[in-house]
């Protein structure tokens, strides 16, 4: 039986060194993998390691960059519906400073084949949107706070043992959220566009100061929600989240990190 081909949505806004560790683990880790790095005018768009990196063709990786900048969600909605129009099984709207351990898939392909129409992964650095739920040191008390390749991996193995096929019904973090082809373009907010383009207010009707960049997977999730979908954290899925590389300090809580090797 063919390995279902899985894309990653990988917007990019600078902060190239993170972006090729991300793509890189992620080959490394998925057996069909293709990447969609899509940019949003980063004005170091040029930087010789990052386009050499682009342009080695070692692995399978489709490139698109938009002139002026646009925010997040549009990145998204071009590299889903794209992804999706080339064949694509399971697709990742995700983050470009994460790390893809061994074995990162099978909790979120199994939730996804069991009725949740999204899934995410636990990690050392969620989202407001499901914390404890989401927290690596709900599952394993003994949580070291490392991007160390060969601790990552074994944290992986032991999570996937301890808590295999294992769901927690909880809203997915937006940095890293996964469904089949055919669900995002069922749940699509219009025919041009996966997530709402544009989220100017909260629920409560204040302001969003960043209308291009947040709120969307609250939007897209309160959406589904109305239609009866449900989502689920997959304690057994473990992906690394440096948190807030591109995004800048305001961003950050929790168990952030700094790469340890730059």
């Amino acid at each position: 039986m063919a390995e279902p081909r899985i894309a990653l949505v990988c917007p990019t806004y600078g902060q190239f060194d993170y972006a090729m560790r991300t793509i890189e683990s992620f080959s490394r880790h998925t057996a069909d993998p293709w990447t969609f790095v899509v940019d949003d005018a980063s004005p170091d768009w040029g930087d010789p390691n990052w386009q050499e990196f682009l342009g080695a063709g070692a692995l399978p990786i489709t490139v698109h960059r938009f002139p002026e900048n646009g925010g997040l969600t549009r990145s998204w909605n071009w590299g889903i519906r794209t992804a999706v129009a080339r064949g694509a099984d399971y697709v990742i709207a995700g983050n470009s400073d994460i790390l893809f351990c061994e074995g990162w898939h099978h909790g979120l392909i199994h939730a996804l084949e069991s009725g949740y129409a999204l899934a995410g992964p636990i990690t050392n650095a969620p989202g407001r949107t499901a914390m404890a739920q989401a927290h690596v040191a709900t599952y394993y008390p003994g949580y070291q706070l490392t991007d160390d390749p060969a601790y990552l991996d074994f944290l992986s193995g032991e999570l996937r043992t301890h808590y295999r096929n294992r769901v927690v019904e909880a809203r997915v973090n937006g940095f890293f959220q996964m469904a089949r082809a055919e669900v995002w373009l069922t749940g699509q907010f219009d025919e041009a566009h996966i997530y709402r383009p544009r989220n100017d207010f909260y629920p409560s009707g204040a302001p969003n100061p960043t209308p291009l960049m947040t709120f969307n997977e609250d939007e897209l999730q309160n959406r589904w929600f109305h239609r009866g979908w449900r989502f689920a954290v997959c304690p057994s899925s473990f992906i690394f989240h440096y948190r807030a590389v591109s995004r800048g300090p305001n961003y950050l809580h929790g168990s952030w990190l700094r790469r340890t090797d730059s």
